[in-house]
């Protein structure tokens, strides 16, 4: 995860590129040493080159941050932060954080797990609530250290800030990275040491890739699961 919050970090702080579509899908992983690439750039934007409004529909729906759930033509790299952070939670459950099965079910069940926020503090989110007429149902906001399992008070901390509702209140790729958990964390593992703090053989999809060093090819394959 650290891996992947680097690249994210050098796409959107360094290139100006805001990816618009991480999910597991789109990040390969070797096994031995433990990397992780992300792929597809099918759907990113130059944010250095075009600053202006940009497409409301983007990026796959369950990794989608809230503001673009809402179709907003203005968000940006902490929308790939937001996705992020239900790819780290992905790996806890073995399945989505949010499946919804459509956009008005896709807010509600990002609501029900992180509870419905008042007008106050997402203004945003109201303001395009209002204008496609959408009313939130109400939630209280769950304890995510009991809905996912095996999951750290350091790890926690970090999840709750990629998952903050306002993208206001969401950190950058550099924010997350600088918190307790990532900070301490290796940036390549061993393959071996997999497991030791959270079991990685969930169902969820991510390809794997092998490096032919002398002909510098990549080989691609798609995997059910990480073991």
């Amino acid at each position: 995860m650290k891996q992947i919050l680097t690249g994210m970090q050098y796409l959107n702080e360094e290139c100006g590129i805001l990816h618009r579509d991480l999910k597991p899908d789109n990040i390969m992983v070797n096994l031995n040493p433990l990397v992780a690439k992300i792929i597809d750039f099918g759907t990113c934007k130059d944010l250095s080159v075009e600053s202006g409004p940009h497409t409301s529909y983007v990026s796959t729906r369950w990794y989608r941050a809230p503001e673009c759930i809402l179709r907003s033509h203005h968000y940006s790299f902490n929308s790939d932060i937001f996705a992020a952070g239900c790819v780290m939670a992905e790996l806890y459950l073995g399945h989505p954080l949010f499946p919804g099965s459509s956009e008005l079910d896709q807010i509600d069940k990002v609501f029900q797990i992180l509870g419905t926020p008042k007008k106050d503090q997402w203004r945003e989110g109201y303001r395009l609530a209002e204008k496609r007429k959408i009313e939130f149902n109400e939630y209280p906001k769950r304890n995510l250290q009991k809905y996912l399992p095996g999951i750290g008070e350091e790890a926690l901390v970090s999840m709750k800030y990629m998952l903050k509702i306002s993208s206001q209140k969401r950190g950058s790729a550099s924010d997350v990275l600088v918190s307790s958990f990532f900070k301490n964390a290796n940036l390549i593992t061993p393959s071996t040491q997999i497991g030791s703090n959270m079991t990685l053989n969930s169902p969820i999809s991510i390809k794997t890739f092998e490096m032919d060093h002398n002909n510098k090819s990549i080989y691609k394959r798609n995997k059910s699961q990480i073991q």
